[in-house]
């Protein structure tokens, strides 16, 4: 049994001097809150224009079944225009391995029982991790 749900779906633009910088500095900032796993980081130039494109996932683990992952995904431009624009994207995921008798048997008490504690936990969290980045973002 797997389940993944969206529960937050975010953009902010931001200007900003050094939108490189200040995204390097959130992805550090947010693994206060969970395991950050960095899918993107790169940074181009091209003559007086600089691009930057970083994407990392804040994963906090709330059981051995579930958890709350936030994508960020930052993109940022400075020369004529310095800009930062940050995606996010909050999602809980609960996952069981359904392998016998016993394992389906805990997968529908889980289900009934223990997930719907797991969503309302999960979706706390979420509230309090994307307010924390949209405060750094602002900061920035």
């Amino acid at each position: 049994m797997k389940i993944e749900e969206t529960l937050v779906t975010k953009s902010l633009n931001k200007i900003s001097k050094d939108p490189y910088r200040d995204s390097l500095d959130l992805m550090k900032r947010m693994s206060e809150r969970g395991k950050v796993v960095e899918r993107k980081n790169s940074y181009s130039t091209d003559g007086p224009f600089h691009r930057s494109d970083v994407a990392f996932d804040v994963v906090s683990q709330l059981d051995s079944y579930s958890n709350v992952r936030v994508s960020f995904f930052l993109t940022g431009e400075n020369g004529t225009r310095n800009f930062l624009r940050a995606d996010i994207l909050a999602s809980f995921n609960a996952k069981i391995k359904e392998t016998g008798f016993f394992s389906e048997i805990f997968a529908e008490f889980y289900m009934e029982n223990v997930f719907p504690l797991m969503r309302k936990a999960a979706e706390g969290k979420t509230k309090r991790i994307v307010a924390m980045s949209e405060k750094m973002i602002a900061a920035c």
